[in-house]
């Protein structure tokens, strides 16, 4: 009799058994999508950036786009009213800086013109005792500038003068701003103190029997500006309630020893400028304010008085053949000769050397209270 195998019955093959592990990867893949997804868009639901090949290429207009970027939240710091850059380049700090209102007068250039009757016109400036320069920042010129160019507009030309007075020769201005400012103060100084306008005191009504001498002197000028400045031909010849225009001194100078130059300064005013030949005798004398000793003008076209003496006579002639020059404290002289610059190398080392015609007109500025203060 047939024996039966005791083991367990086989079941039917489930066609379906093969297919479930790929179900379930399929699932699983679509599920890792899904989060793959949300990760990508970000929690706001925005899309992220677009695969390679997807997206439609972005429009460039001028080259690749730019990420704005936000204005910052500070302000940057406001702009001077005009920079030194600016002056120097030129450029006006404003309209009513770089126009000037017109002056009545002619510009005094470096080495002034000769002066004509009832049309003076004289040299620009040096410095009483030379100002200590206050401490410059950027826009110091430029507010300078513009507060002068105020005082232009109000014809307040003294002040104007004044402000701009305390830059002459400022080591911290540019060329173009020195020349502009040098070429302003020439004409302030020609209208303020050598034209007939009175910009710095009350005009001086002639008493009788008053004559030019003694009202220079009770100014501490000499009579020679004062004549010239209003068209006097002597010292005699002035009409009782005539108005003078009349200045109060006395003008120094200062020369500079580098620059080769000689300015002048009424109470610390610019009165003008000369170019010089300075002697190598001035260099010891740095930093030091020497007084004028005296003066030597040109010698009488008079004959001379009849002397008492031959040798009261002889020590006349001398005195009128000496050339004109201004003696200075310490041995050195302000003298003249035709052509500066070709006695440049071969001056004396105490002299000052300046063209005849310039003499001319310091020779009638300075006098024995005037000072020469030298500088480097």
């Amino acid at each position: 009799m047939p024996t039966r195998s005791k083991g367990r019955p086989k079941r039917a093959s489930d066609p379906f058994e093969a297919v479930k592990p790929l179900v379930v990867l399929g699932l699983l893949g679509m599920i890792l999508y899904g989060a793959f997804s949300v990760i990508r868009r970000g929690p706001s639901g925005s899309a992220g950036p677009a695969l390679p090949g997807l997206a439609p290429p972005a429009v460039s207009v001028g080259g690749p786009q730019a990420t704005p970027v936000e204005p910052p939240a500070v302000p940057p710091p406001p702009v001077p009213p005009a920079s030194s850059q600016a002056l120097a380049a030129g450029e006006p700090a404003s309209a009513a800086v770089d126009t000037p209102p017109p002056m009545v007068l002619r510009a005094v250039s470096s080495s002034p013109p000769a002066f004509g009757v009832g049309e003076p016109a004289l040299p620009p400036p040096p410095v009483e005792s030379p100002r200590a320069a206050p401490e410059r920042q950027p826009a110091a010129f430029a507010a300078a500038w513009a507060d002068a160019h105020e005082k232009l507009t109000a014809t307040r030309y003294a002040e104007a003068l004044s402000i701009l007075s305390a830059w002459y020769d400022d080591p911290s201005l540019g060329p173009e701003e020195t020349h502009r400012l040098e070429e302003l103060l020439g004409q302030l100084a020609g209208t303020v103190i050598y034209s007939q306008e009175d910009h710095l005191l009350p005009p001086h009504i002639v008493a009788p029997g008053e004559n030019l001498r003694d009202i220079a002197a009770s100014l501490n000028v000499p009579w020679p500006v004062l004549a010239k400045i209003n068209g006097v031909e002597g010292p005699a010849r002035l009409i009782p309630g005539e108005p003078l225009k009349v200045i109060r001194g006395p003008f120094d100078a200062v020369v500079s020893v580098s620059r080769r130059r000689l300015s002048l300064q009424l109470k610390g005013n610019y009165a003008g400028s000369f170019t010089v030949v300075v002697g190598r005798q001035f260099e010891s004398h740095v930093g030091t304010s020497l007084p004028v000793k005296r003066v030597r003008r040109a010698p009488r076209s008079a004959a001379a008085p009849v002397a008492a003496t031959a040798v009261a006579q002889a020590g006349h002639e001398q005195e009128q053949s000496l050339p004109k020059q201004i003696l200075i404290e310490g041995g050195l002289l302000i003298e003249a000769a035709d052509d500066p610059a070709a006695v440049a190398e071969s001056a004396a080392a105490k002299s000052i050397v300046v063209s005849t015609r310039d003499l001319d007109e310091l020779i009638d500025i300075l006098g024995e209270g005037s000072r020469v203060f030298v500088k480097p």
